[in-house]
């Protein structure tokens, strides 16, 4: 049996690698090219990244991270804290709109025409033995449609 798993492993390893997949796409993580997206799907976005939410024919953009008070898994808070994001919001073809997101605080949804865009919750952890570089955030947002 071992040997059998490990042969999978071993298997799974290689098609990766020869394939040029790298960890972040295989979780799902968006290029900043951006990437299809469905209402009602979960989907992740790194800094700068775009995805376009087909049915909603918007565009979601993550800016920035404004704040990063969370409390570090390797600590015993209190308070969980905070995360807090700016994204851009745009329907194709009309002005764009940049909203703050909270992991923990309100506003965690935010409204947006006929849709809903919820912060479901971001990547990396945070250590207290480790800074996170902006670069390394990797949001998880949800389209929902209204109606």
């Amino acid at each position: 049996m071992k040997r059998i798993t490990f042969s999978l492993v071993l298997v799974a390893a290689l098609t990766l690698s020869l394939g040029g997949c790298s960890l972040l796409n295989l979780f799902g993580q968006s290029s900043p090219q951006g990437t299809d997206v469905h209402v009602n799907q979960t989907f992740t976005l790194g800094l700068g990244a775009t995805a376009k939410v087909m049915e909603a024919n918007l565009l979601v953009t993550f800016v920035d991270v404004v704040e990063d008070s969370r409390c570090p898994v390797d600590v015993t808070c209190v308070w969980a804290g905070n995360l807090k994001v700016l994204v851009k919001l745009q329907e194709v073809g009309r002005s764009a709109q940049q909203v703050e997101l909270n992991s923990t605080s309100d506003p965690r949804q935010v409204f947006f025409g006929d849709y809903r865009v919820d912060f479901m919750g971001a990547q990396p952890p945070k250590r207290s033995t480790q800074d996170i570089r902006k670069q390394d955030y990797i949001l998880s947002l949800m389209v929902k449609g209204l109606k």
